[in-house]
This record gives C-alpha cells, sequence and structure tokens, in this order.
C-alpha cells in the first residue's frame, strides 16, 4: 500500500501556480520546478515527499532517497519539533523506497525498507503509520507464502486501524485477510471479511474499494458456481473502475469476466477478456499480474487443443513467474506446463513441472495454515474482551488464593497454635509486600500517563495548527478563484435583469460561471468542471483561462468554435494519458447590436420559459474534454422574446438527495419549479430556489456544486 496522500497546501501552491503560469498542467512537473526552487529543507523534503508519492513507479528512489536522506538530517537537529518532523517524513520516504523495491521484484531489499519504516512509526506511536507498515509487510509475506507471518501482521494492522480510527485502513486490512481465507477455501470466512471490508467502504464513499469488494464477493459467487450472480457482480465492480479510468481495475474485472465465461465453456468469449486485461496489464507494467494473464490465455489455448500456442504463451508466463518468486504464480504456471508437456507426450518435463506445483502448491496451501487463520481471527475478535476478563480473572484468583489459606490456616490452628501464629504472621508480610509493590506500581503508571498526556497535548497542538494552515490556503484559494469569476458590474450592464444561485459543496468549487465582452458581443459561460472541492476549483481555473484565450487571443467569436478549441487544449493538456478530466457547460453570446442569442452546450441544456410554457432547446451529448464522441460542437440559436426566463444550470441542484424517501430532486421537479416562479422578479426567484433545496435536503449533505443563473430577456 503506497502512500498517496498529498497536502492540500501544495496542492493549492499548484493551482496558484497555473494561473500564472499556464505550462504547468502535470502537477508532478509542477512539484518539481518547486523543488528546484526552494532553498528550505522543510519545504524540500515535504515536496519531495509528495513527488515519491505521486510518481511512476520507475521514477520513486529518484526522489525518495533523497527525501530519506534529508529526514534524517531534521532528526539530528537539536530542536524536538524537527526531530519529529523528520521521523515522520523519514518512515514515509523508506515506505516508499519498499514500494519501489517490491514493484521491482526485489522482495528482500523491500522488505528492509519496510522494517526501517515499522520501527521508526513504532518509536513515535504513529497508529496510522503503522497500520500500513504492518500491512504492507503482510502482503509481502503473502505474495512470498508465509501464510501466517501474513495474517498475524494483517491483524496487527487492524488493532492500528482501530486505535486510529481510519476506516480506510481497517477496509483494506479486512479485504486481505477475507483473500487469505479464500485462498484457503474457507468461503464463509472469506465473505465474511469481504462484507465487513465493503460495509466500511460504502459509509466512506470509497469508490475504488467498493469496486474491490464487489469483485472479492463475485469471485466468492464463482466459487460457489453461481456464475450468473458473479458475472452481474463483476460488471457493477466494472462500471465503477470505468467511471474511475482505474486501469489496474478494469484489467482486474476483465480478467474475473473471463474466469466465468471460461466456467460457462464460452472459450471465445473468455479469451476475448484475457487479451484484454493483458493489454491493459503490459501497459500499466504490472509483472505479477502481466504473468496471470499470461497464464490464463495459454490455458484457454490449450482448452481449445492450441497445444504450440499454449506452450509458446505459458513458457513465457513461467519465465515471468520465476523471475518475479511469487509461489502462486509459479503454482499456476509449473501446473499448467505440467498438463502442456503431458498432452505431449513429454513425461519427464510434465513430472518436473507438476512436482514443482505441489512444492509451490503446500507452501500456501496446508491445514497448519488454516488452523493459523482461524486462530488470528479469533485473536483479534475476542482480544479487547479478554482485556477486560482478564482483570475479573485476576481479582476471583486473588479470593481463591485467600479462601485456600484461610483453609490451611483454620488446618494449622488446629494442630497447633504456634504455626497459626507463624502461618498468619508469614501471610502479613506477604500481603504488605503485595500491597507496597502495588503501590509503586501505580506510582509508576501515574507518571507515564502524565508523560503521555503530555504528549497528546502537544500532538493537539501540532494538529490544530496544520488543520489551520491547510483551511487558510484553502480560503485563499478561494478568494483567487471568485476574483476569477464574471464580476458583477459587467453581469448588470449586459444582462439587468438576473439571478445567480452559487453555492459550493466545498470552500472551493468545480462550477464556475464566467463572463467577458469582446466589441459588441457579451459571452456568459455556465460550466461544471470533473470533480469539486480543491480538484474541482483546479480544473474550473484551467477551463477558465482556456476559454478566454479563445476568445480574447485567438479571436474565436462563434460558441461552438470556441468549445471546439477549449477542447482540443484540454486533451492535449490533460488527457495524455487516458484521463478524461474537462467539464460540461454552456455557453451563450449575445449580439448587444442585433440582440441576437447564439449558443453551444454539452451535456446541459438551457431552459427558455415564456409565458409559464417551457420551450424545447437543444444540447450536444458530448464532454468538453476527452469522450467517447469528438465530433464538432454545433452551434444553436435562442429565439427569445422579451420577458423569457432563460436559465443555465448545472447538474447539482437535481442530482441533490433530499425530500422524505432521500431520493434525486430530478430535472422534472426542477424545470416545475422554474416555471412556477417565472413571472416572479429574479430575486424572488432566488430565494424560492435557496428555500427550496434548504427544505429539500433537510439534514443530508450536499452532494454537489449548486449554480443556477435566471436571465429575463
Amino acid at each position: 500500500m503506497k502512500l498517496r496522500k498529498i497536502s492540500y497546501s501544495i496542492l493549492l501552491l499548484l493551482i496558484i501556480t497555473s494561473v500564472s503560469i499556464q505550462s504547468q498542467d502535470r502537477v508532478v512537473d509542477s512539484l518539481v520546478n518547486e523543488l528546484e526552487k526552494t532553498k528550505v529543507d522543510t519545504v524540500k523534503l515535504n515536496i519531495l515527499i509528495q513527488i515519491s508519492n505521486l510518481c511512476s513507479e520507475e521514477d520513486i528512489l529518484k526522489y525518495a532517497e533523497p527525501a530519506s536522506a534529508l529526514a534524517q538530517k531534521l532528526i539530528a537537529d537539536k530542536s524536538p519539533e524537527m526531530q519529529l518532523k523528520g521521523k515522520h517524513a523519514f518512515a514515509d520516504a523508506c515506505n516508499n523506497i519498499g514500494y519501489a523495491y517490491q514493484s521491482q521484484g526485489d522482495i528482500a531489499s523491500s522488505m528492509v525498507y519496510y522494517q526501517k519504516s515499522l520501527q521508526i512509526r513504532r518509536d513515535i506511536n504513529d497508529q496510522r503509520g503503522l497500520g500500513d507498515s504492518y500491512v504492507n509487510i503482510g502482503y509481502t509475506l503473502e505474495q512470498k507464502g508465509d501464510i501466517p507471518k501474513a495474517l498475524e501482521h494483517y491483524h496487527k494492522a487492524l488493532e492500528c486501524y482501530e486505535k486510529a480510527n481510519n476506516k480506510k485502513g481497517l477496509a483494506y486490512a479486512y479485504n486481505n485477510i477475507g483473500f487469505i481465507h479464500q485462498k484457503q477455501q474457507d468461503l464463509p470466512k472469506a465473505i465474511e471479511n469481504y462484507k465487513k471490508s465493503m460495509k466500511i467502504r460504502q459509509e466512506i464513499g470509497d469508490k475504488h474499494g467498493l469496486s474491490q469488494s464487489l469483485t472479492n464477493i463475485a469471485t466468492i459467487y464463482k466459487l460457489q458456481k453461481n456464475y450468473k450472480e458473479a458475472l452481474n457482480t463483476h460488471l457493477e465492480s466494472l462500471e465503477i473502475q470505468k467511471e474511475m479510468n482505474d486501469k489496474s481495475g478494469i484489467s482486474n474485472s476483465y480478467n474475473n469476466i473471463g474466469y466465468i465465461y471460461e466456467n460457462d465453456l464460452d472459450y471465445a468469449k473468455a479469451l476475448e477478456f484475457f487479451l484484454m486485461a493483458l493489454e491493459l496489464r503490459e501497459e500499466i507494467k504490472e509483472k505479477k499480474t502481466t504473468a496471470n494473464s499470461l497464464n490464463n490465455i495459454a490455458r484457454i489455448y490449450f482448452l481449445k487443443n492450441n497445444i504450440p500456442k499454449a506452450l509458446e504463451i505459458a513458457k513465457r508466463s513461467f519465465q515471468m513467474a520465476n523471475e518475479l518468486g511469487y509461489p502462486e504464480n509459479i503454482s499456476y504456471s509449473s501446473n499448467l506446463l505440467a498438463s502442456i508437456y503431458k498432452k505431449q507426450g513429454n513425461y519427464k518435463s510434465a513430472i518436473e513441472m507438476y512436482e514443482l506445483y505441489l512444492k509451490m502448491h503446500d507452501s500456501i496451501n496446508n491445514e497448519s495454515v488454516r488452523n493459523t487463520s482461524a486462530k488470528q481471527q479469533l485473536q483479534f475478535e475476542y482480544g479487547r474482551r479478554a482485556i477486560a476478563d482478564s482483570v475479573k480473572y485476576a481479582e476471583e484468583e486473588k479470593v481463591k488464593d485467600a479462601q485456600i489459606l484461610a483453609q490451611q490456616s483454620q488446618i494449622e490452628e488446629e494442630k497447633t497454635k504456634r504455626w497459626a501464629l507463624f502461618g498468619g504472621l508469614f501471610l502479613v508480610i506477604v500481603f504488605s509486600g503485595f500491597i507496597f509493590n502495588r503501590f509503586k506500581a501505580s506510582q509508576k503508571q501515574k507518571a507515564i500517563i502524565e508523560i503521555q498526556k503530555r504528549d497528546v497535548e502537544l500532538q493537539k497542538e501540532i494538529v490544530e495548527e496544520k488543520q489551520k494552515e491547510i483551511v487558510d490556503s484553502i480560503n485563499y484559494a478561494k478568494r483567487i478563484q471568485y476574483t476569477l469569476l464574471a464580476h458583477q458590474d459587467l453581469l448588470n450592464q449586459n444582462i439587468p435583469d438576473h439571478f445567480v444561485m452559487f453555492q459550493p459543496k466545498d470552500i472551493v468549487s468545480g462550477d464556475f460561471y464566467w463572463a467577458t465582452k469582446k466589441d459588441h458581443l457579451f459571452y456568459l459561460a455556465v460550466c461544471d468542471s470533473t470533480g469539486h472541492g480543491v480538484p474541482g476549483a483546479f480544473m474550473s481555473l484551467l477551463n477558465t483561462s482556456f476559454i478566454n484565450e479563445a476568445i480574447n487571443e485567438k479571436n474565436i467569436f462563434a460558441p461552438n468554435e470556441i468549445f471546439n478549441y477549449v477542447r482540443d487544449r484540454l486533451i492535449s493538456s490533460v488527457s495524455q494519458e487516458g484521463a478524461q478530466d474537462g467539464m460540461d457547460g454552456i455557453l451563450i453570446c449575445l449580439d448587444t447590436k442585433t440582440k441576437n442569442i447564439t449558443y453551444a452546450a454539452s451535456h446541459n441544456v438551457p431552459v427558455l420559459i415564456n409565458k409559464k410554457q417551457i420551450l424545447k432547446l437543444k444540447a450536444d451529448k458530448m464532454p468538453i474534454g476527452k469522450g467517447e464522441k469528438d465530433a464538432t460542437f454545433n452551434l444553436f440559436n435562442i429565439d427569445a422574446q422579451k420577458g423569457d426566463m432563460l436559465y443555465l444550470y448545472t447538474d447539482g441542484y437535481p442530482d441533490q438527495f433530499g425530500g422524505p424517501k432521500g431520493k434525486k430532486f430530478k430535472y422534472n421537479q426542477l424545470n416545475e419549479l422554474l416555471i412556477l416562479s417565472s413571472d416572479k422578479s429574479t430575486e424572488q426567484q432566488k430565494e424560492i430556489l435557496l428555500s427550496n433545496f434548504t427544505n429539500w435536503k433537510g439534514k443530508m449533505e450536499q452532494v454537489d456544486d449548486i449554480l443556477i443563473i435566471g436571465i429575463r430577456i
């Protein structure tokens, strides 16, 4: 689990930089530029960590190793605060170095750095970081075939994540434990842990994790031979992965769907999906999964009786599995090669491969491992209860001991008073020693608690300070973004009777409205950028600059041609690696001489109301950015009369959940509300929309940015 966290302060720095330097449109490039500029060690260290978190696997060591050296320099500082920052950074750097070696297949070096990260996090009591380290080590041990040790580390991770209240980490650890139970054929335990993981991911809105949980549950359906449910669940997971453009996840879903078709004996369909999975895995350079895909394709050719092709691809899979050194991959490929050699009559090679298969298979699947799994699960579920019960048990044992001693004392008293006296004195001495020992222990515990209390207060102060820095940075970004929105004076001069309802979900927004005037042409854009919050704000600044560039620098006047230009700029700037970031929106052009209104629309449809009747307008069903369609945007006209109301809005208002049943508000209901209020003043219309939105949302969270502009013609 590579750390993929980026601080808001650094991201906001990139947003601000992108406004003045539009060429810096990739986050890593911007960070590298900031690294070259800064002379402050703490800032330099922070940027190095962020780059190693975000860069490609082959570049991690280039930035993580200098971060490690700089962190050790801070640890040597006399200031406790600098030492603490250095230790946190050193742990993160070691973790990323370990991840880099793991991705290269160098397990030994990976374990060395993971252990370093674990030790430093244990020293500074970083429970969340400890959980990450235990998961990383557990996963590496699992891949090496040391299942008992892997489970031990996963359960330690659970305990750390619980202490840190890190729900995402808990879900990840439960998922890994479920996967081990699945490999051991303990399907009830596997699905139990998968469902625990899925429940947490649904609670926190983790789409990537939810997709993974659906995939794992679908796998259990497959093992239970419920192929229909397995296929439907995999397809559900695939849709989520495509939404996120998660190539690794998409390749896994293709692979799993291939398994379903293989089990249904549809080898043509199975081969189709296995080949799609291989193409993606080779593209993103996942060696372990590439070896698995090669093995799957070879197996299909074997089942289709194309033995030469099966042997050729199976050898590639076996070679890659041996290079990686993972028992699971070696087990799969050696088993298939054994079958192929047997089919060819090459019994010597078949026996060699089968013996290797048995050796690898036994190392990852035996009864002792299964027992260890059950024992570790039991220890975690009842660990906290056992701590409480142990205190009660100790008290009961003290009572029993006292009763036994009393009985012995009574017997001794019956024999001789002298022995009773000695026995009584002995008990008094023992009891006094016990009381004294407990007193000293309590004094020591009190001192420890006081130290821990001071540490907690110090950590709290540090967290509060950092939180304030982050919020201040976001608020500063808000001020920058609002200066780029359409100025009220410009709107009043060109559309005197109007209202703007703008309500971001977070402090900054992905929705934006922008206006400019070029000679006698007035332009107004109402757009919804990909995402919301800080990432959405970043895209809105980029989109605004491209629209401005098209009109004021390139002298492009037709709204549809402006959208075509912006789409080309977005694809060349942010979509070079398959990303589909961009925006949906409407751009109108009002000719102040002829009063003619033209517009271009991407997905969002303008609404024109004449005497409480909606006049249907058109929009192109394609995004301003990379998408399935790349046709030219159309230019539309608005035939409006004096007194008509023209509304431009994004999808935030109709997509809001609420009402008595917690459902979406929807477009039809919004349009009906606009019809009912269209004859009122624009200010009254805005108040009606705000009041209705507040009542509909109730106590539910706002799901997206809200933007509606109403214009009286």
